[in-house]
C-alpha cells in the first residue's frame, strides 16, 4: 500500500527503477519516507499510550521493508560522513 501511495503521489509508473524523477520529486520522496518513519516510530514507542494514528503508519507487514529502507539510509549517511574531511566528520 505504502509502495503504490508514493508512486502515485510522485507520478511513478511500474516500480520507478526506471524513471527520471525531479528534484522535487525527490524533495518530495524524503519528505514522505520521513514522514513514514517518524509515524511508525511513535505508533511503535507510544503504543500503550493514547497514540492516534495519522495514516502515515507502515503496516506490520510493511515493517521488513521499512527496516531495510533505515539500513540504505543509514548507510548512506555514514558513506556521506566518510568522504567530509576530518574538521567536518561527525
Amino acid at each position: 500500500m505504502i509502495r503504490k501511495q508514493i508512486r502515485k503521489n510522485l507520478s511513478m509508473k511500474g516500480d520507478g527503477l526506471d524513471d527520471t524523477i525531479s528534484d522535487e520529486q525527490l524533495a518530495s520522496l524524503q519528505k514522505q519516507i520521513a514522514r513514514m518513519l517518524y509515524a511508525t516510530r511513535n505508533s511503535i514507542v507510544h503504543a500503550k499510550s493514547n497514540y492516534e494514528p495519522n495514516g502515515y503508519e507502515l503496516e506490520d507487514d510493511e515493517l521488513e521493508d521499512g527496516n531495510k529502507v533505515m539500513d540504505m539510509i543509514t548507510m548512506s549517511i555514514i558513506q556521506w560522513n566518510e568522504r567530509q574531511p576530518e574538521s567536518y566528520k561527525i
